[in-house]
């Protein structure tokens, strides 16, 4: 038997989590699985991790050959009581928020899938010079129409150029296997005064994070610090809706101490997973009382899991994204919140303070019932 060390604090003391094996699994770009991977805990930092083993790997290589960042080219929106925008406009407003970006400066979007936020970077800074990163090929053109030709990167981060001033990644530490070599080829490609941004989801705020098939980690804040030890972090906070964001600087002195997990966090995966399971449990009864009537409210992540749980039971998707409402998902139909079925019900899949808030703002709106699952 191998014994494989922490992701995080390299320690020889992650144990497998079984009940992990019951629960179905979406790729971060919604496609369904039946299982791939097992789920792993660190006793000693208390980080949930996948373990890349060789299946682990040809799975992973499998997902990414044919990886698309969004459904349908439609970056997901960010729904509040009194506005609505794009995630990367999102993303760019947190980093402004917390260290204002210059009027120009040289930056490497790593992981710049079809260049969203580059998009978004170049309409707020148009000064800059940027570049995208990627180790999928396929939107090599698309970027560079953006930023410029030569300025898509893809291999090895070490070949980037140096001295930047910023770089991001949006979403990619959890699905690097070795996350500190990784960071520290970037950071050295910083300027002196240069900054790393990161953004990563938190699951002590998301727990479908955990059915993610290609997120190698998953963190919570005490968990990210942990990982991030070795290099001057400046910050580290919560972001967006469901999300952790840090901030690395090339030219801080200032450096997170790591402190010891606290003893919630180190049975994180049980306890993520019983919410999951009596989810799960909850929507099924619910499908099958209502008979056809039954809808799952959104069509990423935690929806079309649901979804693949839910298998042949008849059920519909409900979305605010009025871009969704003309086309399909997984062959089924998604309706807007005005448009559900007077005598149905909409399951919220979300966690109760972010269901609350969406029954809160559609209740008036939606002519079905919305339930918010009760969880743990």
């Amino acid at each position: 038997m191998v014994d494989y060390a922490c992701r995080a604090c390299n320690a020889l003391t992650i144990q497998q989590v079984a009940e992990y094996g019951k629960l179905r699994q979406v790729t971060s770009d919604c496609r369904l699985l039946v299982q791939s991977g097992e789920l792993s805990e660190c006793t000693s930092c208390g980080l949930i991790q996948k373990v890349v083993s060789t299946r682990m790997s040809r799975d992973l290589m499998e997902i990414y050959d044919t990886y698309q960042p969004y459904e349908h080219d439609l970056e997901p929106l960010i729904f509040s009581s009194d506005s609505v925008g794009s995630r990367s406009a999102g993303i760019f407003d947190e980093i402004d928020s917390s260290f204002s970006i210059a009027k120009t400066g040289q930056l490497v979007d790593v992981g710049c899938g079809d260049g969203s936020f580059l998009n978004e970077f170049k309409r707020r800074r148009p000064d800059w010079q940027i570049a995208g990163f990627d180790l999928n090929q396929n939107r090599k053109s698309d970027i560079e129409e953006i930023c410029g030709e030569g300025q898509f990167f893809s291999g090895s981060p070490g070949d980037l150029p140096n001295k930047l001033d910023l770089i991001v990644l949006n979403y990619v530490i959890e699905h690097v296997e070795h996350v500190t070599k990784f960071l520290h080829t970037l950071f050295e490609k910083l300027s002196s005064g240069g900054m790393l941004v990161a953004m990563v989801p938190d699951l002590a705020r998301n727990p479908y994070d955990l059915i993610i098939a290609d997120h190698l980690s998953h963190y919570t804040k005490t968990t990210l610090i942990s990982q991030l030890e070795e290099l001057p972090l400046m910050c580290c906070r919560q972001a967006l809706q469901k999300e952790l964001i840090v901030f690395v600087g090339k030219g801080s002195r200032n450096r997170y101490r790591r402190s010891t997990t606290p003893e919630a966090e180190q049975a994180g995966a049980e306890k993520q997973i019983r919410y999951l399971t009596k989810v799960r449990t909850e929507a099924l009864d619910l499908a099958r009382t209502y008979k056809g009537q039954f809808g799952i409210f959104g069509t990423s992540i935690a929806g079309s899991w649901l979804s693949g749980e839910l298998g042949r039971l008849p059920h519909f998707f409900v979305d605010e994204d009025q871009r969704k409402h003309d086309i399909t998902h997984y062959g089924k139909k998604v309706l807007s919140p005005c448009a559900a079925p007077t005598q149905g019900v909409v399951f919220l899949p979300f966690t109760r303070q972010v269901a609350d808030k969406i029954a809160s703002r559609l209740g008036s709106v939606s002519p079905a019932r919305l339930y918010v699952p009760t969880g743990l």
